[in-house]
This record gives C-alpha cells, sequence and structure tokens, in this order.
C-alpha cells in the first residue's frame, strides 16, 4: 500500500460532504429541541430566556449528537464521506491509523472552519486540527486496517461529550 497525494478539489470536496452527512444526522438530535421549543409555551420571545435549558433531558440528546459529529472519524480514520471517497486519516508521523483520541483532537478544530479552509488550500493533507493532532489525510485505497480499540473509542466519545457539554455551559 503505497501513500497517494490527495489534490485540493477531493480535499475541499470531502469536508463538504462530511459536513453535509453529519449535519443532517446531527440534526435528528437537534429537532427534539427545536419542537421542544416551538412547542413549549413558557417561551414568549427569545431575548426574554434562554433557548437551551441545560438540565433538560433533550439538552442532552442534542449534545450527544454534537460529540458524534467531533467522533466522526474515530472507527479506522474514516467517515463516511472518507469511506466514499477513499480517504484516511492518519498519523503523520507513523503513518499507521490515526487513534480515536487523535480523530477527535482533530475534530474539534471544525468550530473555527474559516481558518480550516484557509489552512487546507495551504496544504490539502493538514488542515490546523491534523497539525496539533499529529495526523494527515491520505488517499488510501484499500485502506489502512488496525484492530479496534473499544477503550480509546469510549474514551474518545466521553471527551467529546465533555467538552462539548463544557462549550454549551459557557455558551
Amino acid at each position: 500500500m503505497t501513500e497517494n497525494p490527495i489534490s485540493l478539489g477531493t480535499r475541499l470536496g470531502s469536508m463538504i460532504f462530511d459536513h453535509f452527512i453529519m449535519t443532517i444526522i446531527l440534526m435528528i438530535f437537534l429537532s427534539p429541541l427545536l419542537i421542544n421549543n416551538f412547542t413549549d409555551s413558557r417561551i414568549k420571545a427569545v431575548g426574554n430566556s434562554s433557548m437551551i435549558e441545560m438540565n433538560s433531558p433533550v439538552t442532552y440528546f442534542m449534545i450527544f449528537g454534537f460529540a458524534l459529529y467531533f467522533c466522526k472519524d474515530i472507527f479506522g480514520g474514516r467517515s463516511i464521506a472518507k469511506r466514499i471517497l477513499k480517504l484516511q486519516v492518519v498519523s503523520n508521523s507513523t503513518g499507521e491509523v490515526a487513534s480515536p483520541i487523535q480523530c477527535v483532537i482533530r475534530n474539534f478544530f471544525c468550530v473555527i472552519w474559516p481558518l480550516e479552509v484557509i489552512m487546507t488550500l495551504i496544504n490539502p493533507s493538514r488542515r490546523l486540527g491534523d497539525i496539533i493532532a499529529g495526523t494527515k489525510i491520505i488517499s488510501q485505497n484499500p485502506p489502512i486496517t488496525k484492530e479496534i480499540n473499544l477503550n480509546q473509542i469510549v474514551i474518545s466519545f466521553i471527551l467529546a461529550y465533555g467538552i462539548t457539554s463544557l462549550i454549551f455551559y459557557i455558551i
């Protein structure tokens, strides 16, 4: 298996495709909050009350959806879009499949997407999240395989959920 260079168009397309797919999935988790806010008679005006009640079960469900967004690559370094486009997240130093924790760290930087797009224009294989997580994107078919470490996946999801919850409490 040899590493193939990734084109700018493929990389930008994969970012947009990933975001599109994950947004659809995220809407499943956001819908209860939206329905609850539209039907809740206690909310008279957005300016007079909080849009998100932090102790609501609906809010925990929504945070779960955002945590999934940050965990999109944790299985084999490949999200749905990366599987379709035959791309993979690998460790920059070893070339092995990125760990689930590396994938979560790199995906937290999606929230500053304008900077991520600029970084991708400069270097299609490494955006800011990749540089900080020590990863890169490669074009790989067949994918590099690695045994799934369930402990790392659980820790990665807990990390994603915890940081997402913290962000919602701060906002």
